[in-house]
């Protein structure tokens, strides 16, 4: 799924997921008809991080399909815990895109920017 987001739904020259589809998952998800959860699009997380778009899938026990188009880096992380998601108490400011979001994903993003700068 990771990869089918970076080859913009397709794998081997065949449609999988149409551009339309897509692009509803991609982006934020609008509740009470006009609000828009800027954090959500339909099962994938949306990170506003100051340098790229990320988006990725997560599950409850700190598994991770994490998706970085500008970069076309997947990373998956299989896991056993997940931390607890990034509050107004315990970001810095600026931050404010780490809002609930989980405190360990920006510990591997922080890994994969390191891999790719060597």
């Amino acid at each position: 799924m990771g990869q089918l987001i970076l080859n913009k739904g397709t794998w081997g020259g065949d449609t999988i997921i149409s551009s339309a589809m897509l692009t509803e998952i991609t982006t934020n998800y609008e509740l009470d008809g006009n609000k828009q959860n800027h954090r959500y699009g339909l099962h994938y997380w949306i990170l506003n991080d100051p340098a790229h778009k990320i988006i990725y899938a997560r599950g409850i026990k700190g598994q991770y399909i994490i998706s970085i188009p500008d970069l076309d880096v997947v990373i998956v992380r299989t896991g056993h815990k997940r931390l607890d998601k990034a509050g107004e108490e315990n970001i810095k400011a600026g931050e404010d895109y780490m809002i609930d979001h989980p405190m360990d994903l920006f510990l591997y993003l922080e890994i994969a920017k390191e891999l790719l700068e060597q």
